[in-house]
Formats: C-alpha cells, structure tokens, sequence
C-alpha cells in the first residue's frame, strides 16, 4: 500500500529543495551583477561630459564678450574721445559701435543661456553622485548579507537532501518514476488534499467512486482531470 505520509514528506521536500535552488542561482546572479552601479556611472559619465562642454562654452563665450567689450570701449574711446572728426569717419564708427554693442547684447544673452543651462545640470549632477555614492556604500554590505544567505542555504540544501535520501528507499521504483513524472507536469505538486469532495489541485468535485475508493484507502487513487495523487486529512 501507497505510503502517503512519505510520498507527502518528500514532495514537500522537493518543492524546498527547488524553492532554495532557485535562491541560491538569484544570490548568485546579484554578485555578479553590477549593472545599476554601471548605469549610474555611466549616467554620471555623460552628464559631466554634458555639463564640461558647456562650461567649455561659457569660457569661450566669456572670452569673446570680454574682447567685444574691449573693442566697444575702444570704438567709444574714437568715437567720443575727439580722435574721430570727420563726419564720414564718425557716421561710420558709430555704425561700428552700434553693430558691436548689438554683438554685445546678443553674446551676453546667449552666456545667459549657458549659465542657465548649467545651473539646471547641477541639480541632477549632485542627485546622481550621490546617488552612486550611496549604491558604492551599500554594495559591500548587500555582497556580504547575500554571501552569508548562500552558506545558509547550501547548509539548508545539504539537511534536505539528506532526509531525501532517508525517505527514497522506503519507496517503491514504480511510484519514484510516477512521482518524478506528475512532479514535471504540476511543478512539484504532485499531491493533492481532498476537501468536502473536491480535489484541492484543480478545484474540481470528485465521483462518487472515487471518494468510496479514497475513504476505503485500498489503492491509490488519482485525480481524474489534474492527475495528481489524491488523499484525505486525518
């Protein structure tokens, strides 16, 4: 006659065992996996690129008002400094300085714009330093936590497997090769509880026959749509 009890014992066994591996392959997978840290860094690279060629921009932009300046206070110095008579030659340089302080204005509003640009670049500079400063802190810790979680689990995996090999041999080959072959197609849940005539698994009421069958335990009995091996409480 079947033994439920072990059949029971090793299922739940079997659905650990693959609960932990599963575990064990995700603490793995997060050692290896550096990728938000590379992200992050990859982020603060560009942005500090971003925020270089702009400042790169505003020197330039600098250094081109700061000779525009020059050049105006030299137009202003002709111009109102009694160097320029003619009135052809004064026609002429206030036209100059009249293109050059509209150059002025324009160079002035366009650094305005740099510095702008840069002022909402660093907002987002400092989140994402410290945001890679935070995710550098605490990588050590969360390598360490998951380094300890592995030890626990393949000390876990090894208690498991062997009170798996205790409860194999007291089963006979032709319900291991069932077994093995209902718990591929229902993930492990190869039993089934029976609860007011309905088959836990698959939730369908069982026959008539198939409860006389179950409540005399004689024979094994199966669930006639999931296929899993049926039993009762108590």
């Amino acid at each position: 006659m079947l033994d439920i009890k072990k059949l029971y014992d090793l299922q739940e066994i079997d659905l650990q065992l693959s609960a932990l591996e599963k575990e064990l392959v995700k603490l793995a997978n997060n050692l290896k996996d550096k990728s938000k840290i590379e992200l992050v860094d990859n982020s603060l690279k560009n942005l500090e690129n971003r925020m270089s060629n702009i400042a790169s921009q505003q020197r330039a932009t600098e250094r081109a008002l700061s000779d525009i300046e020059d050049k105006l206070e030299n137009i202003n110095s002709r111009l109102y400094g009694g160097t320029v008579s003619n009135p052809q030659q004064l026609a002429a340089t206030e036209e100059e300085r009249q293109f050059t302080s509209n150059l002025k204005e324009e160079t002035e509003d366009k650094l305005l714009l740099i510095m702008d640009q840069l002022d909402k670049i660093e907002p987002d500079l400092i989140k994402i330093r410290t945001l890679k400063t935070q995710l550098e802190t605490e990588r050590p810790i969360l390598e360490n936590e998951w380094r300890e979680s592995e030890v626990k689990i393949k000390t876990d995996l090894e208690d498991l497997r062997t009170k798996r090999s205790e409860i194999v041999p007291n089963l006979s080959g032709n319900i291991l090769l069932l077994y093995d072959s209902l718990s591929k197609k229902t993930e492990g849940k190869v039993l089934a509880m029976v609860e007011r005539g309905i088959c836990q698994g698959c939730r369908l009421s069982l026959t008539t026959q198939e409860l006389q069958k179950l409540r005399s335990n004689s024979e094994m009995v199966r669930c006639n749509s999931c296929d899993r091996i049926l039993y009762l409480m108590g």
